[in-house]
């Protein structure tokens, strides 16, 4: 009965996404229901190069030079984003899960050349394995790897004019030239690996939020919680792991 609840929470976690790769890419998400309490070393993360970004205008005359340095802001501020992403992610899942998990998230650090080597295969069916191998030994402590494959962003003036309302997966935003939001879309995936490699939850999926003047810690804040409202329903805190229960029938 219980493997029955935690598949029926995990199936309603996955997303169904076309991938243009010569090899099919992995499933988006992991489950092996086992406790990892303790000290959790949270990875730097992975994060392209550089942010796919719109600078088309609406109908009318080409941007000011005002509007021209806010669009230059805003995309230096997205490149950012994945930063912001991974370093609200921790504390967005200690709000989360609560008390009942019992884990404690601390700093990580790659081995030479592991991240570098982790990055090739963000994406692929390569993903798996390579977890496993850049997996912190040698103690009891687990991992906390994230990684963003993709990160796009575009001006919503591009959209519609002045005053009109936008309605992005983060809530309705007003199009005001004089702050120039931007609608910033990421794919993010964490994994929970233990210490002996086995891979407890991992997870990947696609999100939206805004970018304003704000700065790009709101915008990874945003993307972080809604992250770690998805991880929640598959993370190992329920009692009966920690009582040393399988989640088997």
């Amino acid at each position: 009965m219980a493997i029955q609840f935690w598949l029926a929470c995990t199936a309603a976690l996955v997303t169904s996404v076309a991938h243009a790769q010569t090899a099919p890419a992995p499933l988006h998400w992991d489950f092996n229901g086992r406790a990892v309490p303790g000290a959790v070393r949270v990875m730097p993360v992975i994060a392209p190069t550089d942010v796919q970004l719109g600078n088309d205008t609406w109908v009318g005359a080409g941007l000011s030079e005002l509007r021209q340095d806010l669009r230059r802001e805003r995309e230096s501020m997205a490149t950012d984003v994945p930063a912001s992403i991974a370093a609200a992610l921790p504390g967005a899942i200690n709000g989360r899960v609560g008390a009942s998990w019992g884990g404690e998230f601390s700093v990580g650090r790659y081995r030479m050349g592991a991240r570098r080597k982790l990055a090739h295969h963000v994406g692929a069916l390569s993903m798996v394995p390579a977890l496993t191998d850049a997996a912190t030994r040698g103690d009891d402590a687990s991992t906390l790897f994230i990684w963003v494959e993709q990160v796009n962003a575009s001006p919503l003036s591009a959209e519609t004019f002045a005053g009109d309302i936008v309605v992005t997966e983060a809530g309705p935003v007003v199009v005001d030239h004089h702050v120039e939001p931007y609608r910033v879309s990421a794919t993010v995936g964490a994994a929970l690996v233990a210490s002996d490699g086995q891979i407890v939850v991992r997870y990947v999926d696609h999100f939206e939020a805004v970018l304003t003047d704000r700065g790009p810690g709101a915008t990874g804040r945003t993307i972080a919680q809604g992250l770690a409202d998805e991880l929640s329903l598959v993370w190992p805190s329920d009692e009966r792991l920690m009582d040393g229960m399988a989640l088997v029938d």
